[in-house]
């Protein structure tokens, strides 16, 4: 297991039956138990509470040498629903426990504001209930700005990899170990207006800087 994949976990509902349910990725930023991670994953865990009228939300990560899991509970700290990421925080933050599965190791987030197109990125992220999570590679292709009513044009970087469920805040991270961002949603295409929408190979990501501003305001 890599220090990159040390630092990634699954944010899931703990069910009443004490099975799960999986909504995405975080990864730590601090070795205090402070997860980054898209919002819309914390959101997706809250109104499955809500449907399911109980249940904890969690995060988890295995160990791949021992197959050995651990479950935390977790609870939201701040966040930033219109550039959609949120920080979480371990209730309980136990080194002990999390050695168990290779320890607490934050991934440092980069300075750089601007990143050249055709740049090589990785992401780490969990496919759907998967115990273990999968680096994808993609290069980045540019940005793209969207519209929020209110507040103006936001940026985002563009990378060539679509995201299936459970990869929504999944570290984007350059060769040289540093977090650029966190993968957002893909970007659909519609060919012709009555046909549905299909994935267009690209997905959105929102800048690191958004997370800095929030750690910096804890």
């Amino acid at each position: 297991m890599s220090d990159h994949e040390k630092a990634v976990v699954q944010v899931a509902l703990q069910k009443p039956d004490s099975t799960y349910s999986a909504f995405g990725t975080a990864f730590f930023v601090d070795e205090n138990g402070t997860l980054a991670t898209a919002f819309h994953v914390y959101t997706s865990a809250v109104s499955a509470i809500g449907e399911l009228r109980c249940g904890n939300i969690v995060v988890r990560r295995a160990s791949r040498s021992t197959k050995r899991y651990i479950s935390t509970g977790a609870e939201l700290s701040q966040f930033d629903a219109v550039h959609d990421v949120a920080l979480l925080k371990i209730k309980d933050v136990q080194p002990q426990t999390w050695d168990q599965v290779g320890g607490i190791k934050p991934l440092v987030l980069s300075t750089l504001k601007e990143i050249e197109p055709e740049t090589q990125v990785s992401s780490i992220g969990y496919f759907g209930t998967d115990l273990f999570p999968v680096s994808l590679s993609a290069r980045l292709v540019g940005a793209t700005t969207t519209s929020v009513l209110g507040v103006g044009d936001i940026e985002e970087f563009l990378i060539s990899a679509s995201a299936v469920p459970g990869q929504s805040g999944s570290p984007i991270i350059l060769a040289d170990g540093s977090v650029i961002g966190i993968l957002d949603s893909i970007v659909p295409v519609q060919l012709t207006p009555n046909a549905p929408q299909l994935a267009s190979g690209l997905n959105r990501v929102v800048k690191v800087e958004h997370i800095q501003r929030l750690l910096s305001s804890k």
